[in-house]
């Protein structure tokens, strides 16, 4: 994806077909400076119906005050999913690897 409203399409698209609950369990700096956010995440579909309940990372890149990266990692060597928010004026985002 590309762009502020790619992104805003995106998740608006997935708002729509599930509901997801993340609560911040713990908070840090990794050794490039980024904020990892260990959360735990109920996904719900609309029905009400468990679809998920993990525990993952989300990772921020923070550039001149702002967010311009959002890594999501599941435990190691599983699903990894990249959201860019914002950067040099373009968002971007990988999901599944």
């Amino acid at each position: 994806m590309r762009g502020h409203a790619e992104v805003r399409e995106y998740w608006t698209r997935q708002f729509e077909t599930i509901d997801p609950r993340v609560e911040p369990q713990a908070f840090s700096e990794d050794e490039q400076g980024r904020i990892v956010v260990e959360v735990h995440q109920v996904v719900r579909d609309r029905q009400g119906n468990l679809i998920a309940d993990q525990h993952a990372h989300h990772v921020y890149t923070i550039r001149g005050g702002l967010i311009a990266r959002m890594d999501i990692r599941q435990e190691p060597n599983r699903q990894r999913q990249r959201v860019a928010l914002l950067g040099e004026g373009r968002g971007e985002a990988d999901v599944g690897e």
